[in-house]
């Protein structure tokens, strides 16, 4: 059996174009992502959170962004946006 970390997941506010734009938690479908393993790919976490933390949705992600250092190496952490505000809940 595969065993993988458990992330950590937070849910993030919009930004506009004056800073972080308020917004109610039901809006929000970008989640932080830590505790990723320096050798996942983000076609890892994409199929991660396609297969694992939303097995009955179809295709959930739509953007998955890891953090490199200037090295170009992982910093073990990143972004993960989901479809829908309700897919982010069931997520996190």
């Amino acid at each position: 059996a595969l065993l993988l970390p458990q992330p950590r997941l937070t849910a993030i506010s919009s930004r506009g174009a004056a800073g972080v734009r308020a917004c109610a938690a039901d809006e929000v479908t970008r989640l932080f992502v830590g505790g990723i393993p320096f050798d996942m790919t983000e076609a890892d976490v994409t199929r991660l959170f396609d297969g694992l933390a939303l097995p009955h949705e179809v295709s959930p992600v739509t953007e998955v962004c890891l953090v490199l250092g200037r090295n170009g190496a992982p910093r073990g952490y990143g972004f993960v946006e989901l479809a829908t505000p309700a897919q982010a809940r069931g997520a996190s």
